[in-house]
């Protein structure tokens, strides 16, 4: 029989993959590499539903950070700790920066749903034109 400290590191495992994988799969719009004129009414549509499945999706993340740190501190008193913790910090890093991309998304899908309700397909493009960024950077 294991001990608890493996079962609540495989439970965090379990609980991320399930929160991004049914967060996701659930989601009733999904908003591309950019935003669309669609994109905001389709989230309007089932907002609510919208909102809770994207928190879900987004604490998966969160869930996944918690597992490899709990992986981590279960080979704290043997040699691969050398190997684990640097990929964990990586992984980590990753997964927190992947979350705050998600949450732009979030944040923008939710919240500009609600204000572009009644708008023009022009005003909603020039919405969405200030949203974008420019990546010519971050191809470096």
């Amino acid at each position: 029989m294991q001990n608890l400290e493996t079962n609540i590191t495989g439970g965090f495992f379990l609980a991320a993959a399930a929160m991004l994988y049914f967060g996701w799969i659930l989601l009733p719009a999904k908003i591309g590499s950019y935003f669309e004129i669609k994109d905001f009414a389709a989230v309007r549509l089932k907002r609510r539903l919208w909102i809770w499945l994207y928190r879900i999706y987004l604490f998966g993340y969160v869930a996944g950070v918690m597992a490899f740190v709990a992986l981590a501190t279960l080979v704290t008193e043997s040699a691969a700790r050398i190997l684990v913790w640097p990929a964990v910090v990586v992984l980590d890093a990753g997964l927190v920066m992947t979350a705050l991309a998600y949450a732009f998304y979030y944040h923008f899908g939710a919240w500009g749903s609600m204000d572009m309700e009644g708008k023009s397909d022009d005003e909603i493009q020039e919405f969405i034109a200030k949203l974008r960024v420019s990546t010519e950077y971050i191809t470096c």
